[in-house]
């Protein structure tokens, strides 16, 4: 009797500690790679927030023309906290000739936006 009390209480403990683990590890997935600024940028992705396109860029990967661009398809969507400028993409699109398509997300839902005739800004 008594090594069944033992038993039960230490299944019980044991249960109390797995539960925890489990609760540790679902707080640490959400955490990598999902801490954003106070604009929704994904800081450990390389993303910051930028004012000339009033979106999440990385500005490494982006010159003037891009952010001209970039702050043509945020006025078109329309400026949201999260809004992320994945890729700029001025070649090969079949069919259009100074066509530049902006590839934006916003948590995940993705848009991408067609912009014609453009050239740069004077």
């Amino acid at each position: 009797m008594i090594k069944k009390l033992v038993l039960i209480l230490v299944l019980v403990l044991l249960g109390g500690c797995v539960k925890q683990t489990i609760q540790e590890n679902q707080e640490q997935k959400q955490l990598i790679g999902g801490q954003r600024d106070e604009h929704g940028c994904l800081g450990p992705a390389g993303y910051s927030w930028d004012d000339s396109a009033r979106a999440c860029i990385r500005s490494f990967e982006l010159d003037d023309f891009d952010k001209y661009v970039a702050r043509m398809a945020v006025d078109i969507v329309g400026q949201q906290k999260g809004l992320t400028v994945v890729k700029i993409i001025k070649e090969n699109i079949v069919g259009c000739k100074d066509c530049v398509v902006v590839q934006l997300d916003l948590y995940g839902e993705k848009k991408e936006i067609l912009l014609e005739h453009i050239s740069k800004p004077e």
